[in-house]
């Protein structure tokens, strides 16, 4: 799930940078514009106009990094309060019920990471479907590719 939060943090930040640069970009334009120097071939100078609506879409963008950074803090806080929860109650399903279905081989097996080659429980594979089901919902194309497996 973290992979998923610096993802869209990623894109949200890199989005505020092309924001960023096309700004520099004008100013420097105008700059240029402004001081005596040889004009560079094919480039207007930005308006004051073009101007001002990159300086409000920079700030439009930085408080939906904002937003999005306080919205995906608390859904991590959230999902782990879940998880934290989830640990508790296999374990006491563990104790009470050792045969518990759950807790039993699925026939998979983990690709990568440190559990790597060993088997997968019952209880592994609903987690993975519904971290699947929800990633794509975000628009993940390979959800396998942000979660470990």
């Amino acid at each position: 799930m973290s992979n998923l939060i610096d993802d869209t943090l990623d894109f949200v930040g890199h989005e505020l940078q092309v924001a960023r640069d096309r700004v520099e970009d004008f100013a420097h334009a105008l700059s240029a514009s402004v001081l005596p120097s040889a004009p560079e071939p094919k480039l207007k100078p930005p308006t004051l106009k073009q101007v001002h609506q990159l300086e409000n879409r920079i700030h439009e963008l930085e408080e939906k990094l904002k937003a999005t950074q306080r919205e995906l803090g608390l859904k991590k806080a959230a999902n782990e309060g879940l998880m934290a929860q989830a640990h508790a109650l296999k374990a006491a399903l563990k104790a009470a019920y050792p045969k518990c279905p759950l807790l039993g081989p699925s026939g998979k097996v983990w690709n990568s990471g440190p559990m790597a080659g060993k088997r997968k429980s019952r209880l592994r594979i609903v987690w993975e479907q519904a971290f699947d089901v929800e990633a794509k919902r975000l628009g993940a194309a390979d959800p396998m590719k942000i979660r470990l497996s």
